[in-house]
């Protein structure tokens, strides 16, 4: 195949990926649903995660599908692959694609003059083309470079990983945090550029951005080092399957039919042909037998579909027949050849110098050179990097391996290669990992022919002359070598058990001490062993100490995920407890993240579960459901807009508690502590009720108990429903000490989420006592703080309504407004009557000192309706003499706002 090529457009690309092209675009087709749900989640959240097997065209899906989207929706595309880049690393690659990506499409980037992160450089870089604005999106595609290619430069992979975070989380660089605060500590109050640092500082400042991380999916475990950093990073993904047959014969027939790229040579497939060709290539192997299947694997279609165009090709005709198949051993062929069809379009020999020159070798032998030779040992070897492809530039494929760039250009045409610019060169790969294991075959083949030839005649001659003497010796010793290597793989499999065990042990003693992160290592050390041992039962056990490990990390979309593991493994166990406690733990970290109607279902069927144990064990986890059912019917009917609703589910949820303290006192062990928790949360079901009085008496009676039986934390949530039972009963200054009791348990058991909760609380006490320009923002700002950090929206949302009011009070209401408006939007969201009634309150007394006694009394009075349906009543009446006031103002002044205004 020297130069005499034909280049006409082949419809099925082989084992490359289809290209950002128009025409590319119009023969790509199969993955219409696909295309649809990637976009949508492209554009839903900041990071997204695409992966799949090898093979499956995640290339091709964002170069045709994606692109193009993207860029008629006003956003700037930026495929990335990630390099060691002499001068930044990775982080140099991304500046160095997007400026040439600009350059191909025409964008003008503008970028800061400041860029020593990726933070920087996108929260300065505006793109735009013809004066329109474009958001850029970053697609990492072949990510899984960042661990074979970049890895060996640790600190590179480092830095981009924490930067990458920086982006995904909005989050401010620790450097730039700190310098920024410094240079804040230094200006003096007034200074105009105290404004811009503080939003910096404080403020939720993000690029404008969105990342697309692509990868293979047998790589996802590598990414699991990056949850630290990225907590959400499996949150927004898709994961690429192979194609069903629908999408499959879709692939095949419509492609061919595409005259606006194909021109006259478009053509059909016979009867049959597509249905053989699926039958084909759907099938897999199930033991040492192929069974039907109902996917297909994309690289093998294209490859076949290849071949056989180009086969209809060679012979002039309009449609490919059923003969053209050649029956299943034709097509088995197609595909195992695909490799060796190309090689062998190259010559033998050809007369001239190539790339190696004046260096002569097997390959080049000065003015005659063995194309093919060349070409064999490029890919074979040098193309292939352990079980991986590997990338090489074109000096060194001319130089070392002596293949001249033309038969580089050949080969990428007949997509065995595919070329990138990079490093400011031209590097080369295989077109495809399918190519990989046959290539090692291949070469592992060569090899053990040559060591098969070089042995032939000696292994004969030595077999013959030994055979009758050493047979009965071969025999003996084969026997003893297998008893050694059976006691040698029971020894190891016996260190391997006791190496998880310890693990696992390791983990639990880090638990004990609340090294969460620690743990995490352990666990996930054991659970490799276990894996590698085929261990499910200790598969089963670490996950669900992962998963609670991540719930104590207040992450818990992740504890869920292994909490699911575990509960897959013990259903295969039969494990019937064990199946109960999954299921209870996924509905805990479920409603800690206010799913609390999805929660309430695992808590049923844990309860199904746990009916059917023993009469102890039975007893003890139908308590434990029921106490957890009646908390969720407590917080759903908070959420209820319609006051029988409401009443009705706090009627389901008196029941389950009572129950669960019946069965509780059924115990052969009694458990008291529990018992007191089902008392405690009857407690905080007669405050959502409005009987402050019965609330407190039981919350006391569950608090006394708990001192003396239950763990910290539970004391401490206990302490914190007594001051908010004292607090509505006009206690206040008991109500202090409470909250004070429990935001010292709290902080001694690292429990971020309720020592935000308890801040809160005591902001809010604050407030009413008229500290409100020092301990109640404080105490609210970092309840804010905490809140955020443990991801818990409901308490950021009451911490924003209580500094809402510090603010309203410490005679700032511009201040005031906005964070009533947030904390209003956030309790409309959540659904919370009681908060948005405060919020709607701040915002009813901001217009009334601003002289707009419309609007405070339009505010004022939702407010109050808010307050008589949340059951508040000291709250309600102190609003509802606001309003006499404003009403008798508005009314004094002819019913407008003018006059007020003017004389405010």
């Amino acid at each position: 195949m020297a130069r005499g090529i034909a280049q006409e457009v082949n419809p099925y690309p082989g084992l490359g990926p289809f290209q950002d092209r128009d025409e590319d675009r119009l023969l790509f087709f199969g993955r219409e649903d696909e295309q649809v749900q990637l976009l949508n989640l492209v554009l839903s959240e900041r990071l997204t995660l695409l992966f799949s097997r090898s093979g499956l065209g995640k290339s091709s899906l964002i170069n045709t599908a994606l692109l193009d989207d993207l860029r008629k929706r006003n956003y700037f595309p930026v495929v990335v692959r990630l390099t060691n880049d002499p001068v930044g690393g990775p982080i140099g690659s991304v500046y160095a694609c997007i400026e040439r990506e600009a350059s191909k499409c025409s964008v003008q980037v503008d970028t800061p003059s400041h860029q020593d992160s990726l933070w920087e450089y996108f929260c300065g870089t505006k793109c735009s083309r013809n004066g329109q604005v474009l958001r850029p999106i970053l697609i990492l595609d072949q990510f899984e470079e960042l661990f074979t290619v970049i890895r060996p430069q640790k600190d590179w992979e480092k830095t981009f990983a924490n930067q990458l975070a920086d982006m995904v989380r909005g989050r401010v660089p620790e450097g730039i945090l700190k310098e920024k605060m410094e240079e804040l500590e230094r200006l003096p109050e007034g200074d105009p550029q105290r404004e811009q640092l503080v939003s910096i500082v404080y403020g939720d400042i993000a690029p404008d951005v969105r990342i697309l991380i692509s990868m293979r999916e047998d790589f996802l475990a590598e990414l699991e080092s990056l949850r630290d950093q990225i907590p959400g990073i499996f949150r927004n993904a898709m994961r690429l399957e192979p194609l069903k047959m629908g999408q499959a014969r879709r692939a095949i027939e419509l492609p061919s039919q595409q005259a606006a790229v194909l021109g006259n040579d478009t053509f059909t497939f016979g009867p049959g042909v597509v249905d053989a060709m699926l039958g084909f290539l759907s099938r897999q192997r199930m033991g040492r037998k192929l069974a039907a299947g109902d996917t297909v694997e994309p690289a093998h279609l294209q490859v076949l579909c290849h071949h056989l165009n180009s086969q209809r090709r060679k012979n002039k005709a309009t449609q490919i027949s059923i003969e053209d198949l050649k029956g299943t051993r034709g097509m088995k062929r197609i595909i195992g050849n695909y490799y060796r069809t190309v090689i062998l379009k190259f010559p033998r020999l050809r007369l001239g110098w190539n790339s190696c020159r004046y260096n002569p070798s097997a390959i080049n032998l000065l003015l005659f050179n063995r194309p093919r030779s060349a070409i064999r040992k490029l890919c074979e070897h040098g193309l292939i990097a352990g079980f991986y492809r590997n990338s090489l530039m074109v000096d060194v494929i001319k130089h070392r391996y002596g293949v001249p760039e033309r038969d580089l250009s050949d080969l990428v045409n007949e997509r065995l290669l595919r070329t990138e610019p990079r490093l400011g060169s031209q590097f080369y790969e295989l077109s495809h990992d399918a190519l990989v294991e046959p290539l090692i075959m291949i070469r592992r083949s060569k090899r053990l022919a040559q060591a098969i030839a070089a042995a032939a005649v000696f292994a004969l001659t030595y077999a013959a002359a030994t055979y009758v003497v050493v047979r009965e010796g071969h025999r003996k010793f084969d026997e003893e070598q297998i008893q050694i290597a059976l006691r040698k793989a029971q020894a190891a499999a016996t260190q391997q058990q006791d190496d998880a065990d310890q693990e696992l042990r390791e983990g639990l003693s880090q638990d004990q001490a609340m090294n969460w992160d620690e743990a995490l290592k352990y666990y996930n050390s054991a659970l490799h062993l276990y894996i590698s041992l085929s261990d499910r039962r200790g598969q089963a056990s670490v996950y669900d100490h992962i998963g609670s490990d991540y719930t104590c990390k207040y992450q818990y979309s992740e504890a869920i995920s292994n909490h699911n593991k575990a509960l897959e493994i013990h259903n295969s166990l039969q494990d019937i407890k064990a199946v109960g406690d999954d299921q209870m733990w996924i509905g805990v970290d479920l409603s800690r993240e206010e799913h609390h109607g999805s929660a309430l279902k695992y808590f049923i069927e844990a309860e199904g579960v746990y009916q059917t144990l023993g009469s102890e064990d039975q007893k003890a986890g139908q308590a434990w459901t029921l106490r957890e059912q009646g908390y969720q019917y407590i917080l759903l009917g908070d959420t209820e807009a319609d006051s029988a609703a409401r009443d009705k589910d706090y009627s389901i949820s008196e029941t389950r508690l009572n129950q669960s303290q019946s069965f509780y006192s059924q115990l052969e062990q009694p458990e008291p502590g529990a018992w007191a928790v089902a008392e405690l949360d009857l407690g905080v079901l007669e405050s959502n009720r409005g009987d402050y009085g019965r609330s407190k008496d039981l919350i006391k009676k569950a608090w006394d108990i708990l001192h003396d039986n239950g763990d910290l934390y539970d004391e401490s949530l206990a302490s914190l429903y007594l001051g908010l039972a004292l607090f509505r009963n006009g206690n206040r200054a008991d109500a202090f000490k409470s909250y004070q009791a429990a935001l010292s348990g709290f902080q001694k058991i690292h429990e971020n989420r309720l020592t935000a909760s308890t801040l809160m609380r005591i902001a809010q006490w604050h407030v009413e006592q008229g500290s409100c320009d020092t301990e109640g923002l404080e105490d609210a700002s970092k309840a804010i703080r905490l809140a955020e950090q443990a991801k818990d929206q409901y308490t950021v949302m009451n911490a924003e309504s209580i500094r809402a009011e510090a603010y309203l009070c410490a005679q700032s209401p511009q201040n005031a407004a906005e964070d009533a408006k947030r904390g209003l939007d956030d309790s409309i969201k959540l659904g919370s009557k009681s908060w948005q009634a405060v919020n709607l309150a701040v915002l009813g007394r901001v217009a009334a000192g601003n002289g707009d006694f419309q609007s405070a009394i339009e505010n004022g009075q939702k407010a109050v309706d808010l307050y008589d349906l949340s059951f508040d009543a000291t709250s309600a009446t102190a609003l509802r003499a606001d309003l006499n006031r404003w009403k008798a103002s508005l009314a004094a002044n002819g019913g407008t706002n003018q006059t007020v205004k003017k004389e405010n």
